[in-house]
């Protein structure tokens, strides 16, 4: 086998106006876009044609040579049994490439082409990984490196925008269009909900049954959250002063980590031009925004343990974060309430559901469609409790609306 070179950076700068970053030298100035650990190996993806690695967190970078081509975007580096996979994209025209290497990034090999606007690359394991696509179409394998489309609802509008896989057996696909696709037993079936229809850029599940998301929608960043494994999503807009009725900053959120229920944080960059990050104690309802000094945007984030996380960006940004060390430089601006939010409960009912509404502007009309999209009930909801009466449903599932929130009804037996 041939000898192959590698250039190795050694970190020399750290700022010590901010004690909790390390900024790490890169070798490039494309934008870092994603990362994930091996072990205890730091691995590294970005555009024109670089990846490399870190064996000592950041101390050394080893940059590895790549054979795709320099003008594609590589996104959604992630390291699965010692295999590495991402998702590569020409812009034009539309066409998108699941590259893998065997060899822990030696080598990498192209083993699917399809075209059109397939944007999220997820792997369970090397027998099942998923690629969301346009139409309620996917590509999708089942092992031995073999790719082939097949399409969730067939016939549907909708362009998938991030995807995240729990356990060895689900992957819950969101789309800009406000749906959801969920498979909870490797693509054999597939149900669907509402969401935001958002630009999402990270989705992470907390449990089986709590998934949090982040995305754009504009100049501004929406944090949304599921209770009952995504059959509806309620939001919180983030930077809006709900006090005053008004935007205090807009952002634009590329990522999001989340160390438990209540505790995580959203990378995101502010229209002033600065990286800020988020950070939210109890449960994503309220977030305060921090300033970090950098004016490259944040991309990507990876936590290595309890207390290390590094963060890519544009540039060639790598930045070394000690989440032991508070952050301090907050942004100075607003008081952030809860939005909106509906409880439904039971859920599913035989006989009557009780509503509750936080946060909704009263009187407001429900409405409850069937799965064909025929609307078959309509009442007027004038107080924050309120109780549905089954009625004349029949047994099955049904989709509500309460002003701009959208959820699932099941209706028993």
């Amino acid at each position: 086998m041939d000898k192959i070179l590698a250039a190795i950076f050694f970190v020399f700068l750290s700022d010590s106006s901010r004690a909790q970053f390390t900024t790490i030298p890169t070798g490039t100035n494309t934008i870092i876009r994603s990362m994930d650990f091996d072990a205890d190996t730091l691995i590294i993806l970005g555009n024109q044609n670089y990846f490399a690695k870190s064996t000592d967190l950041g101390e050394s970078i080893n940059v590895l040579p790549m054979s795709v081509p320099t003008n594609w975007v590589n996104i959604g580096l992630q390291e699965v049994n010692g295999m590495y996979y991402f998702r590569a994209g020409e812009v034009l025209p539309s066409v998108k490439h699941v590259i893998k290497s065997p060899d822990r990034g030696q080598t990498w090999d192209n083993l699917f082409t399809v075209n059109g606007p397939y944007i999220n690359l997820t792997m369970i394991d090397t027998t099942f990984g998923v690629m969301g696509g346009p139409w309620g179409d996917y590509a999708v394998t089942y092992g031995n490196d073999l790719w082939t489309t097949d399409s969730m609802f067939t016939g549907w509008y909708v362009q998938t925008t991030v995807s995240a896989s729990y356990g060895d057996s689900t992957i819950l696909f969101l789309t800009l269009d406000g749906f959801s696709f969920l498979t909870t037993d490797r693509g054999a079936t597939w149900d669907w909900g509402y969401c935001n229809g958002l630009l999402h850029q990270s989705l992470q599940f907390i449990n089986k049954d709590t998934i949090y998301a982040v995305g754009n929608t504009g100049s501004n960043a929406d944090f949304s959250y599921s209770y009952n494994q995504s059959q509806n999503f309620n939001y919180v807009m983030l930077g809006y002063n709900y006090q005053e009725n008004q935007y205090d900053y807009h952002c634009m959120a590329r990522d999001m980590y989340f160390d438990s229920p209540e505790h995580g944080y959203i990378f995101a960059y502010l229209s002033w031009n600065e990286s800020v990050i988020l950070e939210t104690n109890d449960y994503g309802q309220t977030w305060v925004p921090y300033l970090t000094g950098y004016t490259d945007e944040f991309y990507c984030h990876v936590a290595y343990n309890d207390s290390i996380s590094f963060i890519g960006g544009d540039n060639g940004l790598l930045i070394k974060w000690n989440r032991n060390i508070p952050l301090t430089n907050t942004l100075n601006i607003g008081i952030y309430e809860p939005t909106k939010q509906v409880s439904i409960y039971p859920n599913p009912f035989t006989d009557f559901a009780e509503i509750n509404l936080e946060g909704i502007t009263l009187p407001v009309h429900l409405e409850l469609y069937d799965q064909t999209g025929r609307l078959i009930r309509t009442e007027l909801i004038e107080t924050s409790n309120y109780v549905l009466q089954r009625g004349s449903l029949t047994a099955g599932i049904y989709y509500y609306t309460l002003g701009d929130i959208k959820g699932k009804l099941v209706v028993s037996e």
